[in-house]
């Protein structure tokens, strides 16, 4: 059986999607880079997983911080003091203090952020799926303590077991 689809509910999808198309028209040498949200999968069982355009794609600068091993963004939706922290500056070491002014501090955070390599590209947010696809996400169930239990119980078993063979053998 086939389910139909109301254009209400493709709406935002089709909104995102030419968002997209737009910005990539407006800007062809930007790379565009997918940023999937953890939600999206849930575990490493499934080789493929359905989703759907988030939210309006953008334009970032993004970079890795490689102590972290964290994405860092740096564009106008984000704070400039979470790039600042995510980037790992302390603000005592940079010379950030309270008694300081808000220009102040914002121009030796842009200092020290512009110090990183970043890249400018097409941010397309993709997001859990719409609920018009049937039956995409099963309804996720804590296991209870004592399943939890019971599968580590089997797992120690199971190591006991390879421990005694390679004694063994």
């Amino acid at each position: 059986m086939l389910v139909q689809i109301t254009d209400e509910k493709l709406e935002g999808q089709n909104r995102h999607f030419m968002k997209l198309i737009d910005l990539m028209r407006q800007h062809p040498n930007l790379p565009v880079v997918p940023m999937v949200d953890a939600e999206v999968v849930q575990d490493d069982i499934c080789g493929f997983w359905s989703a759907s355009f988030g939210e309006d794609p953008y334009i970032s600068k993004i970079c890795v911080n490689n102590e972290t091993e964290r994405l860092v963004f740096w564009d106008e939706k984000t704070d400039l003091s979470d790039t600042f922290e995510e980037c790992g500056f302390d603000y005592d070491e940079c010379g950030i203090t309270d008694d300081m002014g808000d220009e102040e501090s914002k121009w030796i955070m842009e200092k020290k952020i512009s110090e990183f390599k970043w890249l400018l590209c097409i941010i397309a947010p993709i997001g859990i799926p719409e609920p018009f696809i049937p039956g995409n996400i099963p309804e996720y169930r804590k296991p209870t303590n004592s399943e939890l239990f019971e599968n580590l119980r089997k797992r120690v078993q199971k190591y006991r077991e390879a421990a005694e063979r390679t004694e063994k053998g």
